[in-house]
């Protein structure tokens, strides 16, 4: 995947980096963001219904690819990295020697979400609540009145975009000026529409979504003539 595949955006005055992997890049200090993992999402609803279990691997996999690709020194994971606590701490022998190879001669940084509140001490890194740089806060989900600038995840924002032949539905960023939500980078995670009321206060002419799709990445301001709701 070549550079000009990465967007360049300026977010708090500081100029960070959008990866079509879904990753956000703040070169300055070589730091890489993903969100919402959910690690081990097909192991803990198998109980209820036959589902592969692959997505744990697959989901580390695409993380150390894009690892490879940009070099980060520090990682950070904005919460709901593992689907459940209990399986948090009964993550596979072969999945955990995975994450401690990600974390080699680099910093890893979990930050706590609503489905992993707490987080084993054999995990690689560091645990914490929230993140700061430069006055930038990074959280698993963000208030939406809070002035100070965030970066964080938890709703996994996708957008449904009316197109002349078609609507085009595809993950995204969601950019305004003091938040900046994350796209779900699990393998087994869905989407929440843009237009769904939980995301309503981040929607203003101002918002910004940068739409993921085939490896690009897409900038558009936000419109309410160009969203549209999920099909039924």
């Amino acid at each position: 995947m070549s550079d000009n595949a990465l967007v360049l955006i300026t977010f708090a005055g500081k100029k960070l980096l959008l990866a079509p992997e879904g990753v956000l890049l703040w070169p300055d200090y070589n730091l890489l963001v993903v969100s919402d993992l959910h690690l081990e999402k097909g192991a803990a609803l198998s109980k209820g219904a036959p589902l592969p279990q692959f997505d744990t691997i697959d989901t580390i996999q695409r993380l150390k690819d894009a690892c490879d690709r940009y070099r980060p020194s520090h990682i950070i994971c904005l919460g709901d990295s593992f689907h459940t606590v209990s399986r948090a701490f009964q993550m596979p022998a072969p999945y955990l020697e995975a994450l401690q190879e990600l974390a080699t001669d680099r910093r890893l940084t979990w930050i706590t979400g609503n489905h992993d509140e707490q987080l084993p001490d054999r995990l690689p890194g560091e645990v914490l609540a929230s993140w700061e740089q430069d006055g930038i806060i990074f959280t698993h989900e963000a208030d939406p009145q809070a002035k100070t600038p965030m970066i964080s995840g938890h709703f996994h924002p996708k957008a449904r975009v009316k197109l002349r032949a078609r609507a085009l539905s595809a993950p995204c960023f969601v950019q305004t000026p003091h938040h900046l939500i994350m796209p779900s980078f699990g393998s087994y995670t869905g989407g929440l529409n843009i237009l769904h009321e939980a995301l309503s206060a981040f929607l203003s002419p101002q918002t910004i979504c940068h739409l993921i799709h085939q490896n690009r990445l897409y900038s558009l301001p936000f419109d309410k003539k160009v969203f549209v709701k999920s099909a039924a």
